[in-house]
């Protein structure tokens, strides 16, 4: 089915914003480097954009499921093109402490929660729920290409020139992506009546009344997404499966560069590992324009089998000190990944009944962010106390196990697919 022009309205916006995100995740860190000189200021920013997915994910479901979506979507774009101009400010001032890119760093990330959660809970409001995988698809692959592909070295050219200009052209590209936010047509509020979903979870019932804003209501919206997401089988399956995978992953990205770069074991510089790297948004951008077929032709629970064990291969593979091969893997990697979260992303959104599309996605996706930072730590200590391929092999044992989870998950089907 062919999607509709709203569809791609939401479509820029993600590619403008996901640009905009590529060229802060290198802009923050380099100006932090620029005023301080510190490797411990880097750092610090570096985590305070990421520790919003384990702070506030909850709480921001339990606000999805309340407001109107896209009025929400374009106040978090708004806020975070004004706090990128208030740094560029701030620049040209010469006022700039590492505690403010901590606290920007913060607030940006807290709103990007709010953003991403918003947009994968709007979608089956925007497209037929048969028409999922095909948007997910395109969505997955326009966020590769923009903030793998573009943002990075964008980003990097403009801090070259000056810092401002590269804060500014964040800050603009936030407020365009929420322009084209405004301008999708449609009701986007929150629809109070459960819907009757393709596929019924087992576990209690829930109230069709959105959660109240209030610190009580909140906590009792939380509990009703956690609920719903628990005692549904196969969520409960794929929350454990993607914290799993999260968990590797986060030590796989703390290792690569210490294995990468010279004096590790490849020996590459700097240059040589941002292309090895770049592999992975090569595998990214071909599962975003295959996965759809993919799907077509196998069964879905297949895909989600293979996706775990190419991910465990690949965690093998990076151990060898050939970039072809080890680029090849992250590639494959990469590209399941991709698979997985189209398959997962759209049973959601076809599945869980609009009023706790909110909370289930953000429980969901706090599984999926919060435990990278755990795994970054166990993978870091281990590969300190004995080696890089000491580490990537226990990464890839750890995700292995995960097989006989993925084995146990029965009945995940959307509309259109089996």
């Amino acid at each position: 089915m062919r999607l509709q022009a709203r569809f791609w309205r939401l479509a820029f916006a993600s590619g403008v914003s996901n640009l905009s995100d590529g060229l802060v995740s290198v802009v923050l860190p380099l100006v932090a480097l620029q005023s301080t000189g510190s490797a411990l200021a880097v750092a610090a920013v570096a985590a305070a954009t990421r520790l919003p997915w384990l702070l506030f994910a909850l709480p921001v479901g339990a606000v999805i499921d309340n407001v109107d979506r896209r009025a929400l979507m374009v106040g978090a774009q708004i806020f975070r093109g004004v706090g990128l101009a208030v740094l560029a400010v701030s620049v040209v001032t010469g006022l700039v402490a590492v505690w403010q890119l901590v606290v920007l760093a913060l607030l940006l990330g807290t709103a990007e929660v709010l953003y991403d959660s918003a947009s994968q809970t709007m979608l089956p409001s925007v497209v037929p729920k048969d028409s999922l995988p095909a948007a997910n698809s395109r969505l997955f692959g326009i966020e590769a290409t923009a903030n793998t592909f573009i943002g990075p070295p964008l980003g990097g050219l403009l801090v070259v020139l000056d810092s401002q200009t590269a804060i500014a052209a964040g800050a603009v590209a936030y407020l365009g992506a929420a322009v084209f936010v405004r301008s999708i047509p449609g009701d986007f509020r929150p629809r109070v009546r459960p819907e009757t979903s393709s596929v019924e979870p087992v576990g209690p019932s829930v109230s069709g009344s959105r959660p109240s804003l209030s610190v009580a209501g909140t906590v009792v919206g939380i509990r009703e997404g956690l609920r719903y997401l628990l005692a549904d089988a196969v969520l409960r399956r794929l929350s454990i499966l993607v914290g799993a995978v999260s968990f590797t992953m986060g030590a796989i990205g703390v290792i690569l560069p210490v294995h990468v770069v010279e004096p590790g074991p490849m020996g590459l510089n700097e240059a040589g590992y941002g292309l090895l790297v770049a592999s992975s948004g090569i595998g990214a951008v071909l599962a975003s324009l295959t996965s759809e077929r993919v799907l077509k032709r196998l069964p879905t629970v297949w895909c989600l089998r293979s996706a775990i064990i190419a991910v465990a291969l690949m965690q093998f593979t990076l151990p060898s000190t050939q970039p072809v091969l080890v680029g090849l893997a992250l590639a494959w990697g990469s590209f399941f990944v991709v698979l997985w979260n189209v398959v997962t992303v759209s049973y959601r959104q076809a599945a869980v009944p609009d009023h706790l599309l909110g909370r289930v996605n953000s429980a969901y996706r706090m599984c999926a962010w919060g435990f990278a930072p755990l795994g970054a730590l166990a993978g870091g200590a281990l590969a300190a106390a004995t080696s890089t391929g000491v580490a990537f092999t226990a990464a890839g044992a750890c995700t292995l196990l995960m097989v006989f989870v993925v084995w146990g998950i029965r009945g995940i089907a959307f509309p259109g697919r089996g």
